[in-house]
């Protein structure tokens, strides 16, 4: 018969006595599941595995992920290709100040004259498509071939292009698949709102081309309802104006 024993808390493995690779893998698992930095910190505390400090110190970076492209040390600068290592979106220098402001972006970004560059991993912008087609007035998406001048990772200080680092960095130089969301906030507060889907097609529907119209009912017992489209694509703009029916003609 065995005899379960309850630990205190305090007696509980550190990380004094786990190896480095369970450490690298409880850290991974906080930084994967919990997006608030002051979160990941207190419980990384809890677990005696926080980085020295409250926040990260520009002039001591921490290493980014190993598993994301990351930019070359140093202060030179280099050409990537844009669909081989990142997606690109370029946005105003007053939308980014807008954005840092929020706090809620924590991960580096380019500054180039007039305009900012935030990176993302190749792909992730696939994976959400509309979030990106809504705020596409405000902001553009690079994925496609074309190329960009990447500073390296000690260039955080003018002449651009440079590193912008934001206060509670989290040592990474890529953002994740939720910037749109972000960007959606600080482009509503600048520019204006963000699409709405139309009913009929799958280009991004903007407040001046938004028309309401109303689809008959297909049965009796069904209610006529009100959609959203383009005035193009409305029903009556799309339907064409039949030929005439031909009908025999006797001889």
């Amino acid at each position: 018969m065995t005899t379960e024993t309850n630990l205190p808390i305090t007696d509980l493995p550190t990380a004094s006595v786990i190896t480095p690779d369970e450490t690298a893998a409880v850290r991974r698992l906080v930084n994967r599941h919990t997006r608030n930095p002051d979160h990941r910190t207190t419980i990384l505390s809890a677990l005696g595995l926080a980085p020295e400090g409250n926040r990260p110190n520009p002039a001591r970076r921490p290493a980014p992920s190993s598993r994301s492209p990351i930019p070359p040390p140093g202060t030179d600068c280099v050409t990537a290709k844009v669909s081989r290592r990142y997606d690109v979106v370029q946005v105003e220098d007053d939308i980014a100040e807008h954005l840092l402001a929020l706090g809620d972006v924590t991960s580096a970004h380019i500054a180039a004259p007039g305009t900012r560059y935030f990176l993302l991993t190749r792909g992730t912008a696939r994976q959400r498509p509309w979030a990106w087609e809504r705020i596409s007035r405000y902001v553009t998406l690079h994925t496609a071939d074309c190329t960009l001048t990447v500073p390296g990772t000690e260039r955080i200080a003018a002449p651009t292009p440079y590193w912008v680092v934001p206060e509670r960095w989290n040592g990474s130089y890529l953002c994740d698949k939720w910037l749109p969301d972000e960007l959606s906030v600080s482009t509503l507060a600048l520019r204006g709102p963000p699409a709405r889907r139309c009913n009929f097609c799958p280009a991004p529907l903007w407040p001046e081309e938004h028309v309401t119209t109303i689809v008959p009912a297909p049965y009796p017992s069904h209610a006529s309802r009100e959609v959203s489209a383009h005035i193009d694509c409305t029903p009556r703009n799309r339907s064409r104006p039949r030929a005439p029916r031909r009908t025999h003609q006797p001889n």
